[in-house]
């Protein structure tokens, strides 16, 4: 042990001891006649702290083995920003297993290994879950067209067709169900781009029912998220299914990996679903997180990555923060972030709605990351 790592363990120690240990040191220096229980007391004291530093030590060892992990400013391309509007912060809502003040003290990171240079033996693979999926919709398979091969030169997948629905499967096994001419809900439910809360709630209760054999979770945990406003003030969200789990880390991997969404048209029927399913084969470690505090600190120095074209102007302007992974598909590492919403400047005139552009800090210690560059974009 090189003696920072020893003076880093030692500062771990409760005080008392360390007072105890400058004690021993003064009565030993005066050569004065210590009681035997005292010696105890004292060997005691420097056995627990050499001990501490030894246990700390070795943890830090063990994590040191960990590779470390570049992040890029660059990841998914596209116009605009992503950003949010609303009256309030609270008007923004999702079911992240993950509140603030939450202690999660490591992570898995793993290698995004969706994109290969070839995906030939992983036909298999997609044919039957192609062949899976056909069979949890009760679809007759007679009469459903053998998966063929498409390649629109940025993914592969495999595709069946039947008269009314249309199943892809891409290279990481994900699932898209499409209904060529929708699927009507009864009257009773409204299924809509801008459907309340309430409304979406009873859409979900509905879905959950009738597709029960497809989402095929343990425990199903229903997320209804978004909330947020168009320029017109229609409020609209989103409806997903995860598979909850007994523990914090489980559950908010299960809520970003192992998840089931469901989409409406413009005439309020359902227009596909999508199993959102990601290669975590290659998982690199877990890793020691910062706390949402400490994110905070390096969100206001800088160290962020962005889309928004606006520099914080101060520390009021940040209204929220979660704990989330990254999945876009240029993502080299799927690995845990801070996401900030950050109030911004209205550039629309559109008050009293409100701005609130997204802000990623890495949740992984620095030590364990290689960052490229803090230029707050990653459009590219």
């Amino acid at each position: 042990m090189n003696s920072e790592r020893l003076l880093m363990a030692m500062t771990d120690i409760d005080d008392r001891l360390i007072v105890d240990a400058a004690r021993c040191v003064s009565v030993r220096s005066s050569a004065k006649r210590v009681p035997l229980a005292r010696l105890a007391a004292m060997a005691a004291a420097m056995v627990l702290l050499l001990g501490y530093a030894v246990v700390k030590w070795g943890v830090e060892s063990s994590n040191d083995t960990l590779p470390i992990i570049t992040v890029s400013s660059a990841s998914e391309g596209g116009w605009g920003y992503e950003g949010y509007m609303a009256y309030d912060i609270a008007d923004l809502v999702s079911a992240n297993p993950w509140r603030e003040g939450a202690e999660v003290a490591t992570l898995p990171v793993y290698q995004n290994v969706s994109l290969r240079e070839s995906d030939a033996p992983l036909l298999n693979e997609m044919q039957a879950v192609l062949s899976e999926t056909a069979s949890r919709l009760s679809l007759n398979t007679s009469e459903f067209e053998n998966g063929h091969v498409e390649d629109d030169g940025v993914e592969i997948t495999l595709v069946g067709k039947s008269d009314a629905v249309h199943i892809a499967v891409d290279t990481s096994l994900g699932v898209t169900v499409h209904f060529k001419e929708g699927v009507a809900l009864p009257s009773d439910y409204h299924f809509s781009h801008y459907s309340t809360y309430q409304e979406m709630c009873a859409v979900a209760d509905y879905l959950q029912h009738e597709y029960r054999t497809l989402i095929a979770f343990a425990d199903p945990q229903v997320n209804i998220y978004g909330g947020n406003y168009t320029i017109y003030g229609d409020q609209g969200y989103h409806l997903e299914f995860f598979n909850n789990a007994a523990t914090l880390t489980e559950a908010l991997q299960n809520y970003h990996f192992e998840r089931v969404g469901f989409y409406c048209d413009d005439e309020g029927r359902l227009s596909f679903i999508r199993l959102f399913r990601y290669d975590l084969s290659k998982k690199m470690g877990d890793y020691p997180l910062i706390t949402a505090s400490e994110a905070k600190q390096a969100l206001l120095r800088g160290e962020y990555i962005t889309s928004v074209p606006h520099d914080l102007t101060g520390e009021e302007t940040v209204a929220k923060v979660e704990l989330v992974y990254r999945t876009g598909r240029n993502e080299k590492y799927y690995l845990p972030y801070y996401r900030f919403y950050v109030e911004i400047p209205d550039s629309g005139n559109r008050a009293p709605l409100k701005d609130y552009g997204t802000y990623y800090v890495p949740a992984v210690q620095a030590r364990y990351l290689n960052v490229t560059t803090w230029d707050g974009s990653f459009n590219g």
